[in-house]
Parts: structure tokens; C-alpha cells; sequence
């Protein structure tokens, strides 16, 4: 992603994330369409200022058109804020999470997931990873494609590449740097595969329901994990737009 499409994103982002904050009842600023950011993205191309004027006079003068990969990122940006985030601010979708709180929420739920390690608390996708080895064997588990789509399949929702990548850090502290999760444990698959396709997803659907619980209070019961997966396979394209890692890097 450019530099000059990272900026016209967070622009977007600061305006889908003003528009929540306004109480309900007042009056909102009329949204700009897409084709209005077109016209901006596509006027910075042919206009970036001083510092590399000289350095692109030639490129403004054939008033170039955007790349291939500039028109994709519009597209992109485009299906975002027109179909996914309306959708998911609709569904209560963050579009603010505290990720330096992550370290500290993550620690009160420690003795689950090691619970998940040892064998003492069931897990979905552990069982998942286990049937796909039975069935692929060691090496077709491991292939580029399938981890791949491992890594798809195992989001965690609303929180995005970003919580993804937080997420990873975190548990590695938390269980590969203290040895709790021992190559031994983690087999068939290696310990930071493990990680990335159990540990990463299990957390992420503890924290959605501890979002939803904050979200509806503690007077209804809160949600079981099969709901937060629901909740979290149907997120996933809110958070990889709003909680992108490379955007909000």
C-alpha cells in the first residue's frame, strides 16, 4: 500500500470513526461518496508537494493515471466503506479497540488456554489443526496454501491483522518464552504454528465475549463461544479493513 493511499485511508477511518461517536439525534455531516475520494486520491497522485516536485514535473505533465495496484486499493476502499463497515457499526463492530489493553486481558485468561495446551479444556481449533494433519499428513498440513488458509480462517474477527499480530506477541510471551508450550505438547504441529492457529483464535473468541458482555452488561447472560465464533468468522473483513496492521502501524 503507498504511502499516499495509507493517508487517504486513515482519512476515511478518522470519518467513519467521527460519525460513531456523534450521540444519536444530532444531525451528521453529509458522508462523501467514494467518487468524491477518487477525485482527492487521484488529484494527489498528480500533486504531492514540494519536497519531490522536481521529481515527478515530468510524471504530473503526462497527467499520469493510476496504477493497476492504486486502482485496486480504491476498489478495496470502495466495497469497505460502502458494504463492510456500515454493516459491521450496524452489528456493534469496535471501530476503537485498546490494544495496550490486550497484554493485560489476555494474562486473566492464562489458565484457560494453558488448560487448552494441557488437554483439560476442550478447544475447537485444536481440533480442527489435529483433523487436518490426520487427514493431509504432516507435509500437506504444512503446505503454503493450507497455512494460508489456515491463518484466513483463523482471524480473530473484529480485531484484524493488528489484533492478529498483538495477539501472536503476546501468547509467545505468555507460553513459548516459559517453555508451557513445549514442542512435545504442540504436536503434531510446530509451537508457533500453534500459536497462530490455536491459541490466537481461541483467544480472539474470549475476547469477543468479554466485549459483548461489556457491550450488553453483566444483567444478561453472556454468550458462549459458539456464538463469538459465528460473531467472529462474520467480522473478519470489518477487521481487516478498521484494524488493518499495515494501516495502523
Amino acid at each position: 500500500m503507498t504511502k499516499r493511499l495509507r493517508t487517504a485511508l486513515t482519512k476515511i477511518l478518522a470519518n467513519l470513526k467521527e460519525q460513531q461517536q456523534q450521540p444519536h439525534g444530532k444531525s451528521r455531516r453529509r458522508r462523501r461518496s467514494s467518487a468524491d475520494r477518487y477525485v482527492d486520491l487521484t488529484e494527489d497522485f498528480s500533486d504531492r508537494g514540494e519536497e519531490d516536485k522536481d521529481e515527478d514535473e515530468g510524471r504530473r505533465r503526462r497527467n499520469r493515471e493510476p496504477s493497476m495496484m492504486e486502482k485496486f486499493e480504491f476498489c478495496r476502499i470502495h466495497v469497505a466503506e460502502e458494504k463492510i463497515v456500515p454493516v459491521g457499526i450496524d452489528r456493534n463492530y469496535p471501530l476503537h479497540i485498546n490494544f495496550l489493553d490486550l497484554n493485560r486481558r489476555v494474562e486473566n485468561m492464562q489458565a484457560e488456554l494453558k488448560g487448552i495446551i494441557e488437554g483439560t479444556v476442550p478447544s475447537f481449533y485444536l481440533n480442527r489443526a489435529l483433523d487436518n494433519y490426520k487427514r493431509m499428513g504432516t507435509i500437506g498440513a504444512r503446505n503454503p496454501h493450507v497455512v494460508l488458509a489456515n491463518v484466513e480462517q483463523t482471524m480473530p474477527g473484529y480485531y484484524g491483522s493488528k489484533g492478529a499480530a498483538v495477539l501472536s506477541h503476546i501468547l509467545a510471551k505468555l507460553f513459548l518464552e516459559t517453555n508451557i508450550l513445549t514442542r512435545e505438547l504442540a504436536l503434531p504441529q510446530m509451537p508457533t504454528e500453534y500459536v497462530q492457529h490455536v491459541l490466537v483464535p481461541e483467544t480472539g473468541l474470549r475476547l469477543i465475549v468479554e466485549d459483548r458482555t461489556a457491550f450488553t452488561g453483566n444483567d444478561q447472560p453472556p454468550i458462549s463461544l459458539d456464538e463469538a465464533r459465528e460473531i467472529m468468522m462474520d467480522s473478519v473483513e470489518f477487521g481487516n479493513y478498521i484494524h488493518d496492521i499495515e494501516l495502523n502501524s
